[in-house]
């Protein structure tokens, strides 16, 4: 309680009773565990200030609906919290359409949702771009080192991967 309070002091002005309690029940219904509710909280606690019928719930709903488990769903929250406070039909329905008509296997594309959600928290036309860079690098799109290319280039500015590939130059590596 008091490393979430600490984070988010605002929380403390929240009733317990019709702000918290309602959402810490509906965690529950869905199966987290109090240790997993304690890792996506302190992920990011501004998750108990997000509206649970018009954010929360479609949010699990969404996921659900691609990752098809409550226990998939869960593990997608654990590594990133903030895909419960995101539109993700702006960002992740785009962005796994796109690898699917660059024929990435369905089940590498749940994969990649479920354990780095935040390489699919991209607008749509820059995901498009790191996608075509990689396939440009030569990663075959059937392999799973396609994935680990587009994750670390989500991860990565275009001037951090710049710098990062100017290193290699500099070691006679070419591109």
């Amino acid at each position: 309680i008091s490393g979430l309070i600490s984070r988010r002091p605002d929380l403390l002005s929240c009733n317990p009773d019709e702000a918290l309690k309602p959402k810490l029940e509906f965690f529950n219904s869905i199966g987290v565990s109090s240790s997993d509710l304690v890792k996506i909280l302190f992920g990011d606690p501004a998750v108990l200030k997000r509206n649970l019928k018009n954010q929360i719930i479609p949010a699990y709903q969404f996921l659900k609906n691609i990752l098809h488990t409550d226990a998939s769903v869960i593990a997608t929250m654990k590594r990133s919290s903030w895909v419960l406070k995101n539109d993700l039909r702006k960002y992740i329905e785009p962005n796994v359409a796109v690898l699917r008509d660059h024929g990435v296997p369905e089940s590498r594309i749940l994969l990649l949702l479920k354990t780095q959600p935040r390489a699919f928290m991209k607008i749509p036309i820059r995901f498009r771009a790191i996608i075509e860079e990689v396939k440009e690098m030569g990663f075959d799109p059937s392999k799973c080192s396609f994935l680990d290319a587009i994750n670390v280039l989500t991860g990565s500015s275009k001037s951090t991967w710049e710098r990062k590939s100017e290193v290699y130059r500099k070691w006679g590596w070419s591109d």
